[in-house]
């Protein structure tokens, strides 16, 4: 019986283990898709104790906690960090199968040494340890990215950011990873007043004054070369659901006229205010040669009462079930036929759609770029052992595999860069479990270097970022 947690964890064979010791371990990240604050980054203070890094925004640790029943003070409330920790650790056996249980661990053990198992009788010498290795050693979001040999971050930055603390971060002399902002401008789809006051915020930040929808495009294209001047080479889009409608200039027009002055519009002039602008931004990511990110089907706000106690973004999201297929497709023929289709990792909360994104993917494909169109890495609920071997296995059997991007942290938490070597371990073994059941041959040069394509020279290539590798096992 292996022991918990130790050098082969996630890895079932020989072959595995002997393909991630000689490619994959001490690999440098490329976490081209994440949530973390640059402001935070620049700031760099110390992390207190365990759970301002454990629980600050991390709805995955809050969602476990709930469904386990314990009190809302313990979760987002007023209870002491201590309190909140504690009440984590007792719910964390029960946790056992989630990937909770698994990162939990190797934060403890990767950036504080602890090895051994987390529940509420060990809680409180576990919190001592802890609490006195950052009194002795002060952890700050900086060290632990450059402990990770992590080389880019790529943030979530609305277009009306100033993107200040990127240019301060570049400017960093002793910090030398590359803090990239992402074009993600989730609230031009909105209505009502976000809608308004979003706009009101555009023109401030592109100083025009935006009286029409060709104004709005004009604004937009103008933070487009903002951001690319300051090294961002992707979008990232949160479509609830796709669908897409044909919208002429005049209907544009009349639509962004409504919602400017606080009317409603109906379900199909949403539709068609989507396609419109959608089209229009993703040829212009196709002019920069930037990769256009689309997380598709997530049911926002599922409890609605909760939602409105706690927040937003904290826990109340669910997977939907939405057919996508034929308007996704519609969307992405649009683009090929002007030959403005930009590289493009599609991303599902619902595993059922794996399959269907990876033939659409597939299906336009351009010479001399692996991969244009791909589903993306296991998101949100799926990125645990199981969903991380799906998506593979998906990706292999629809033929991307070789060109698949790898994994990114989509997290807030700083310690989140052990998904990386969760990742890379589970991707080692099963690859090493396909040599050792003779589907394929025992040639480790030619897999070693596959399984670097996947976990940093595709992502480079892809995002066109031109860093170099170093591996430092």
């Amino acid at each position: 019986m292996k022991s918990f947690m130790n050098d082969h964890f996630l890895i079932h064979n020989d072959k595995g283990y002997q393909l991630y010791k000689n490619a994959a371990e001490g690999l440098p990240i490329l976490d081209y898709h994440c949530h973390l604050p640059a402001k935070e980054i620049w700031e760099n203070e110390p992390f207190a104790n365990l759970s301002e890094v454990w629980f600050t925004g991390d709805h995955y640790k809050w969602r476990a906690m709930r469904m386990y029943g314990i009190e809302e003070r313990f979760i987002t409330g007023d209870a002491s960090p201590y309190e909140k920790f504690e009440a984590y650790a007792s719910v964390m056996p029960n946790l056992l199968g989630n990937q909770l249980y698994h990162w939990s661990h190797m934060e403890l053990k990767r950036y504080f040494g602890v090895d051994r198992e987390l529940n509420a009788s060990n809680a409180p010498g576990i919190w001592e340890e802890v609490q006195r290795k950052l009194e002795q050693n002060a952890l700050a979001p900086r060290d632990v990215i450059q402990l990770e040999n992590v080389q880019m971050i790529g943030t979530t930055d609305d277009p009306v950011d100033s993107l200040a603390y990127h240019d301060l971060l570049a400017e960093h002399e002793s910090f030398d990873v590359s803090v990239l902002p992402t074009f993600r401008p989730d609230n031009v789809f909105k209505t009502g007043t976000a809608f308004n006051e979003w706009v009101d915020q555009l023109e401030s930040v592109t100083q025009s004054t935006i009286s029409s929808a060709a104004a709005l495009k004009q604004a937009l294209l103008e933070r487009i070369t903002f951001f690319h001047e300051r090294g961002c080479r992707s979008s990232d889009h949160d479509i609830v659901q796709l669908v897409w409608a044909d919208c002429t200039k005049e209907e544009a027009e009349a639509i962004f006229e409504r919602l400017r002055s606080g009317q409603s519009i109906s379900e199909k002039q949403q539709h068609q205010w989507f396609s419109w602008i959608m089209s229009f931004l993703a040829r212009h990511y196709h002019e920069h040669n930037w990769v256009m990110q689309l997380h598709i089907g997530v049911l926002r706000d599922a409890n609605q009462r909760g939602t409105k106690e706690i927040g937003k973004n904290a826990g109340f999201d669910a997977i939907n079930e939405l057919n996508t297929a034929e308007h996704l497709t519609h969307l992405l023929n649009d683009l090929n036929t002007d030959r403005k289709l930009p590289k493009t990792i599609l991303y599902s909360v619902n595993s059922k759609d794996f399959d269907v994104l990876s033939t659409i993917g597939s299906s336009f494909s351009e010479e001399g770029l692996a991969g244009k169109v791909q589903l993306g890495a296991a998101w949100w609920f799926h990125d645990h052992v199981e969903g991380i071997k799906k998506q593979l296995q998906t990706a292999a059997n629809i033929g991307q595999l070789g060109a698949f991007n790898g994994m990114l942290t989509d997290s807030r938490s700083f310690l989140s860069y052990t998904r990386h070597d969760y990742f890379r371990r589970i991707l080692c073994s099963l690859i090493g479990g396909w040599i050792e059941n003779g589907e394929l041959p025992d040639n480790d040069p030619q897999w070693e270097n596959i399984i670097r394509n996947i976990c940093f020279n595709n992502t480079n290539q892809f995002f066109d970022l031109r860093f170099e590798k170093q591996q430092d096992s």
